[in-house]
């Protein structure tokens, strides 16, 4: 396939680029017969003849699902941006019930042993 080093070659070449820049200059790239249309449809629902509105990442909620198990609080990470970086990960996933018990049961296991023994001792376990 001939996509994969074209895309390759794309996104060195829009790296650092203002986002409505490098996707009005990959849209330019993108030609043959099949296109017209959807980059026409893509340009009538997405730009607003100086700026593109960003596109919603159809991948977000399941993307942040599985990284949900992975997300560890490390050696020198305060407790606040792990919750915070945790607390982004659960809406991404699509999770507002943050008593869900399986979300309590990642972040048992996501959170520092030490900082998990003082949580119990101080009788607010989550």
């Amino acid at each position: 396939s001939r996509y994969g080093p074209w895309k390759h070659v794309i996104q060195q070449y829009v790296a650092g680029m203002e986002k409505d820049r490098a996707i009005s200059l990959i849209l330019s790239y993108i030609q043959g017969e099949n296109v017209k249309d959807y980059k026409e449809v893509l340009s009538t629902a997405h730009y607003d003849g100086d700026r593109w509105r960003h596109f919603k990442d159809s991948n977000e909620t399941s993307r942040a699902q599985s990284k949900l198990p992975y997300l560890k609080m490390r050696g020198g990470m305060t407790a606040q941006d792990f919750f915070t970086q945790w607390e982004q990960l659960c809406t991404k996933a699509g999770y507002t019930n943050h008593d869900d018990p399986f979300l309590l049961h990642l972040l048992q296991q996501a959170i520092r042993p030490d900082i998990m023994e003082r949580l119990y001792v101080s009788g607010n376990a989550p």
